[in-house]
């Protein structure tokens, strides 16, 4: 009798236990799989170097950097229409697009380049002639920053309060802020000196973060302040980033303690701005982005340097009443070359995730405009000329 009342309490445990095994191993298949197929997309992206001509600005009817930015502030939003779906969507996640500045390491001049997974690289570039239709789209090889005898240094960029409050954006500055990019990118040596900033973004699940960025703005609507409301709708967001450098968990900023009995107040004018703001960025369309700097030299301190000439360039998209940057740099080690490894292979890292809108994607990477006068930026020297109609496609070729 003792046998069997042992066997009925032994016959659930040792299900329970078959059943955690089967959910741990099911799981590690998954991720296994999940990391394979990234390695793959990654393996098949294809690479443009985009060139677009140099307008005068002595040119009549010329355009404000305003309205050529908004034009690829509208380019990024077409690409968000470009989504995977069901098993595949499942298996290697939504695809990324990577917009690149980049100098090799021989050479000076300041290139842009855009990458896509292979099957949609004739998409991207009809998008690209599409919205710009005097650049010069051309499939080039991967190109090499890194000095083979040198020192290499490398950081991320992380939101400071969250990722629903939105940063200075080309519509609240003065001059075009790609102008403070290059000039930072052209002080680097003709030889052995390197760097580049690479935004990698893919389309999000819109309207879960749309949700809770609007439930932010209510809240405050109610009287409580930005912290306050954000710590309510999103408790975990400044657990996200953690601390790169060494891998352990840390608040990048810590949001004031919220009272859920605290008696409500009218909202000031500040919280009306940030209220404005939230529900500005709710209403356009959001990528999840990693944004990586990445500089090497023939030394440790011209590495530093030239690392902290490009870190240095994104302080003009900080507000103080809104977002700002925060570089953080790993410590020499396993972690840095995770974000090497990242940069090389163009993999998107959810772990280092921002929530950009489209009109802030377009202020830190856009394609030259009329208001950079920087000399080592690749433009367009001549115009070339589009082959007449009804050019035969077979024949003796001279």
């Amino acid at each position: 009798m003792e046998d069997f009342n042992l066997n009925l309490i032994l016959f659930p445990l040792a299900m329970v236990l078959v059943a955690i095994v089967l959910f741990l191993g099911i799981y590690l298949v998954i991720k296994l799989m999940q990391g394979k197929g990234k390695v793959i997309r990654a393996l098949n992206m294809s690479l443009f170097l985009v060139s677009v001509p140099k307008i005068s600005a002595d040119n009549k009817g010329k355009k404000s950097f305003k309205e050529l930015v908004a034009v690829m502030e509208q380019f990024y939003a077409s690409l968000s229409n470009l989504k995977d779906k069901g098993l595949k969507a499942f298996w290697y996640g939504q695809p990324v697009f990577v917009f690149e500045m980049a100098v090799p390491h021989i050479g000076e001049e300041i290139c842009f380049y855009v990458a896509c997974p292979r099957r949609l690289s004739s998409i991207m570039e009809k998008q690209i002639h599409g919205f710009f239709p005097g650049a010069e789209v051309r499939q080039v090889e991967d190109y090499n920053i890194f000095n083979p005898q040198g020192v290499s240094f490398a950081s991320c960029l992380a939101l400071t309060r969250g990722r629903s409050l939105p940063i200075k954006t080309y519509q609240n500055l003065e001059t075009d802020p790609l102008n403070e990019i290059v000039n930072a990118l052209s002080k680097l040596g003709t030889e052995g000196e390197g760097a580049a900033i690479q935004l990698i973004i893919r389309p999000t699940k819109e309207k879960n973060w749309r949700k809770a960025s609007l439930k932010i703005a209510r809240e405050m609507q109610r009287g409580k302040s930005y912290s306050q409301a954000n710590l309510k709708t999103d408790r975990n967001w400044f657990f996200r980033l953690t601390d790169i450098a060494s891998g352990t968990g840390g608040p990048l900023a810590k949001p004031g303690n919220y009272n859920q009995n605290q008696p409500s107040q009218t909202a000031t004018p500040l919280d009306t701005e940030i209220i404005k703001a939230l529900e500005t960025k709710a209403s356009k369309v959001v990528y999840e982005a990693n944004i990586n700097l990445v500089a090497s030299a023939a030394d440790h301190a011209s590495a530093q340097q030239c690392l902290l000439q490009l870190e240095s360039v994104f302080a003009q998209f900080n507000s103080a009443n809104l977002n700002n940057f925060k570089a953080v740099r790993p410590s020499p080690g396993r972690a840095l070359k995770k974000i090497f490894y990242a940069f090389s292979f163009r993999i998107f890292e959810p772990g280092h995730s921002l929530i950009l809108s489209t009109e802030e994607l377009s202020s830190i990477y856009h394609f030259p405009t009329t208001e950079v006068e920087t000399p080592k930026v690749k433009f367009i020297r001549a115009k070339q000329a589009a082959p007449p109609p009804g050019m035969p496609s077979q024949g003796l070729i001279l």
